[in-house]
């Protein structure tokens, strides 16, 4: 083997590490808070929303029923804002619903510290599952009910990353569920470089007013 043949291969593993490197960098760029001035991503609750809340318990307030598929903000200015967030991807493992028929999302408060959630598609049920507060599925602070925080971290020869999601939900006036999902990160980029940013997204989906069941 001469020379070149033995070059070639350590450049392209060295080009394949330094490009998931510049990814981790950019990954953890983009998500800091300091990203709104290059992205116009914004942590800000969208002005156009309803600003009033119910004040009775968040959690027997939860109760209703909701369109699955609802809107997210990364930018409250953005026009048209994005569609398709699933409100059953967010309050457990249901199925992926189908574009053209998303169904609906129907929460019952069961009992104290207990909500049923139920994903419902031509009035047909596509599952169901609880959520108790006993078993540290979620709970009340501010007047908000807030599912169990989510935390993942994961790595290679580039860096490693820590990473944690804190989802909150309340009941607005007009009967919107809105959701606040609070997401923090934080790196070691090529293992001695640290990095750390967070970022709030809004999604928002509205009660159910036709039979999309």
């Amino acid at each position: 083997m001469n020379c070149a043949d033995r070059i070639l291969p350590l450049r392209k593993a060295f080009s394949r590490s330094l490009c998931h490197s510049l990814l981790l960098l950019s990954a953890l760029f983009f998500t800091s808070c300091a990203s709104k001035l290059f992205t116009g991503i914004s942590s800000d609750y969208p002005d156009s929303w309803p600003h009033e809340f119910r004040t009775e318990d968040p959690e027997s307030a939860m109760a209703g029923t909701y369109e699955n598929f609802g809107r997210y903000t990364y930018n409250p200015n953005a026009t048209p804002q994005f569609d398709h967030a699933a409100l059953g991807s967010v309050l457990g493992d249901f199925p992926a619903s189908d574009q053209s028929e998303p169904g609906v999302i129907a929460i019952t408060h069961a009992r104290a510290g207990v909500l049923q959630v139920e994903l419902i598609i031509d009035g047909v049920s596509h599952g169901s599952r609880f959520l108790e507060s006993a078993r540290g599925d979620f709970k009340i602070a501010d007047g908000t009910v807030w599912l169990s925080k989510k935390k993942t971290q994961y790595g290679d020869g580039t860096g490693y990353v820590w990473a944690s999601d804190s989802i909150g939900l309340r009941k607005a006036r007009d009967g919107s569920l809105i959701c606040e999902w609070r997401h923090g990160s934080a790196a070691l980029a090529m293992w001695i470089v640290p990095l750390k940013g967070s970022q709030v997204f809004w999604m928002r989906w509205s009660p159910e007013t036709k039979l999309s069941r």
